[in-house]
């Protein structure tokens, strides 16, 4: 292997993994469903839902789409952006 590549192995393997994240992939998957399926329902492309579900971009629409498919509601999913009775921060 050249130097460059085992750096960027290296890199990958120190790269904090995004926990909320794969929890909500999880769940579409346990119910048959994907971040690319809601984004073709809701016509959003795949990255923006991606962003979305990453928590490095806030839409409402998305994130309600989100938690409908996970069978949450969506101050669930994102406990960051929702104030205790439910509204949006």
């Amino acid at each position: 292997m050249s130097e460059k590549t085992l750096r960027l192995a290296k890199n990958l393997m120190n790269k904090p993994v995004n926990t909320q994240h794969e929890d909500l992939k999880h769940r579409l998957r346990l119910r048959g469903s994907s971040l690319s399926q809601v984004a073709r329902l809701i016509g959003e492309r795949p990255s923006t839902v991606t962003l979305v579900s990453q928590g490095l971009r806030k839409s409402d629409k998305i994130q309600k789409a989100l938690a409908e498919a996970a069978g949450c509601s969506p101050a669930e999913l994102f406990p960051d952006r929702y104030k205790d009775d439910g509204g949006i921060k």
